[in-house]
């Protein structure tokens, strides 16, 4: 069971930048995880990432790799080079 309240409609602008799914700084308040981050309890502690902006969790993308959604790590590459410098 997925555990948080998403955006209706997708909007990239409430990606943060760079290469998690968190950010802070003048973009976001003080913490901020993204809205299409999620979480799955009904998968075990590291496979239970779930990004509803790509529609995918750690358990469906680590059949052929690893995944980091769960550690809020972008498994996408979404506004990734999009870092503060």
């Amino acid at each position: 069971m997925l555990k948080r309240k998403i955006p209706r409609e997708k909007n990239v602008d409430l990606i943060p930048k760079g290469l998690y799914c968190h950010g802070s700084g003048d973009d976001f308040p003080s913490v901020y995880i993204c809205p299409y981050w999620d979480f799955n309890e009904a998968h075990p502690h590291q496979e239970n990432g779930y990004c509803h902006f790509i529609g995918k969790g750690d358990w469906e993308i680590a059949v052929f790799e690893f995944s980091l959604i769960w550690d809020k790590c972008k498994e996408y590459g979404i506004k990734i080079d999009d870092r503060k410098k």
